[in-house]
């Protein structure tokens, strides 16, 4: 893990301006604590939502507004695939004598079990919240229901649970990459994953009756189990192939989870936003990825 690190380290550079020798230096020589602290700094984003809340609230905003947020995080995590943790895990199938068959082993197979795990996730998720969950980035905007009957509280406990899963995996990817060198740019990518999801959650929170306070201490908590992911993902033994397995899973998360609820809205205009704010994404992740 350490002989990455510097990878990692160098490729943050750009992104982090003036603060980047500490703050390379400091992932380089503690990698786990790196990951423990980027885990819980992405579990305070539930906090950084609540200046979005009234728009997101809005009938005539909400929905493009997270739209928008969530192509951003497309293109975040695809970004993050594309131009970062496959090109890791090639860079180290290139020393392999056979590379087709290191290629296989390292990148082909991995990526594909990582789809398969979080399509399993996805369906396990799915079946809890007995509907489809999709992240939970179809959003009703109507924050007049706040119907507090035994039923519309357990839909609220249910999505708790599900997104303490969703949590748990972002914590696993976060603790495997920080080990290996290369946490910082999943950390942001997983960052801009969440602030849509978390402004999402806590409309449909809102919606089952929950108050505000209530509703950010039940994101918080619910957010903690991407420690217990991050601290999993520490101890496993690690392996080049996990860097394709979390780009596996990523990739599933983007195309299937997200996607399809960006494809409802089929005006040219909201398009066009849509695709901007996903070129966005993309852009940022190879600011870092530099």
């Amino acid at each position: 893990g350490g002989g990455g690190g510097g990878v990692g380290a160098g490729h943050s550079a750009n992104f982090l301006g003036g603060h980047d020798d500490g703050i390379n230096q400091f992932v380089t020589q503690h990698p786990s604590l790196s990951a423990i602290i980027a885990t819980f700094l992405i579990s305070l984003s539930s906090l950084v939502i609540m200046p979005l809340m009234p728009l997101v609230e809005n009938p005539s905003t909400g929905k493009g507004i997270l739209k928008i947020l969530v192509s951003f995080a497309v293109g975040g995590l695809l970004g993050d695939v594309f131009l970062h943790l496959i090109p890791h895990a090639l860079h180290h199938s290139c020393h392999e004598a056979d590379f087709h068959v290191a290629s296989a082993r390292q990148l082909g197979l991995p990526l594909l079990a990582g789809m398969l795990v979080f399509f399993l996730a996805d369906k396990l998720i799915s079946g809890l919240t007995d509907k489809d969950h999709e992240h939970s980035h179809k959003v009703k905007v109507d924050s007049k229901r706040t119907a507090k009957t035994s039923k519309t509280r357990a839909a609220a406990y249910l999505n708790l649970f599900a997104d303490s899963l969703h949590n748990f995996t972002d914590g696993l990817a976060l603790g495997i990459t920080f080990v290996q060198g290369s946490g910082i740019t999943t950390a942001v990518a997983i960052f801009f994953h969440e602030v849509p999801h978390n402004l999402a959650d806590f409309a449909i929170l809102i919606e089952n009756g929950f108050n505000a306070k209530q509703a950010l201490l039940a994101q918080f908590c619910s957010s903690m189990t991407g420690v217990l992911g991050c601290c999993a993902g520490l101890v496993l033994p690690q392996q080049q192939w996990m860097f394709s397995f979390v780009a596996g899973g990523f990739i599933y998360v983007s195309t299937v989870s997200i996607l399809p609820s960006l494809m409802e809205d089929r005006g040219a205009a909201s398009t066009a936003y849509q695709v901007f704010a996903m070129c966005l994404g993309v852009y940022m992740m190879l600011l870092i990825a530099d």
